[in-house]
């Protein structure tokens, strides 16, 4: 085939599958959607954090994150709580059984 093992005249085509001989198009994977949880501030608590992550999953959210890093508040801001990602992530991942599960920087 022209331009490797891509199909002559098609447009737009996934990367990821095309060293393997089998591109895909853009459109033919269904896009998947992630939730981002607060844990910090007043969202910093654990059990809730997980109790929102399990509810994520039963309304059918494909991923559940948390942040990594603390947050900096102003130094005339009162300090905030801050529940820490992998602790939270593990009892996440206990507690469901199919969204994928990340932090949003490392």
């Amino acid at each position: 085939m022209p331009g490797g093992n891509r199909p002559a005249g098609v447009g737009y085509w996934a990367i990821s599958g095309c060293a393997t001989g089998t591109c895909l198009p853009l459109n033919s994977a269904p896009m998947r959607f992630g939730v981002t949880l607060p844990n910090t501030g007043y969202g910093g608590d654990p059990a809730t954090l997980i109790e929102l992550a399990v509810d994520a999953e039963e309304a059918g959210w494909d991923g559940v994150f948390f942040w990594d890093t603390p947050y900096a508040a102003a130094p005339d801001e009162p300090v905030m709580a801050f529940a820490d990602a992998w602790v939270l992530l593990s009892g996440v991942a206990l507690s469901t059984e199919r969204v994928r599960l990340g932090t949003m920087l490392t």
